[in-house]
């Protein structure tokens, strides 16, 4: 996949020709304490290390959906910046790698069966004209 040309301006990010506007400085919290330890320059750091874009979807942010420092609530290791929905998802998974693994093999299962239905079925109504030919 190829990320869009990515500039930081003046707390203006330039992506492929368009401006869209961003959280450039580190998150504040409701006391006006920076979240997550992060300094303005460390958060335009990790911004242009990601080209601008979250680190799970590549989506870059808009003006509705902005980029959000993710960390391990455990350590308090910084993981990068997600964009809102990525970032509330992971919350919404409680972080946990295992009901995560197990969210994607129900995904990809459902799949697999849908379209193994859809085969079964398909080789059902063969039979059952070829038995209608074979009556007839």
């Amino acid at each position: 996949m190829t990320r869009p040309a990515l500039a930081i301006a003046g707390g203006v990010l330039l992506l492929a020709g368009t401006i869209t506007t961003v959280q450039t400085q580190a998150p504040q919290s409701a006391a006006g304490r920076p979240l997550a330890g992060l300094t303005p320059v460390e958060f335009d750091t990790l911004v242009a290390a990601q080209d601008g874009v979250c680190a799970l979807c590549d989506a870059p942010p808009t003006s509705g959906i902005s980029l959000h420092v993710d960390h391990d609530h455990g350590t308090g290791e910084i993981r990068g910046l997600l964009c809102m929905r990525c970032n509330n998802a992971l919350g919404l998974f409680r972080e946990d790698p295992d009901l995560l693994r197990r969210a994607a093999r129900y995904v990809t299962a459902d799949a697999k069966h849908r379209s193994q239905r859809s085969s079964s079925e398909r080789l059902a109504r063969q039979r059952i004209e070829a038995l209608r030919d074979t009556a007839a």
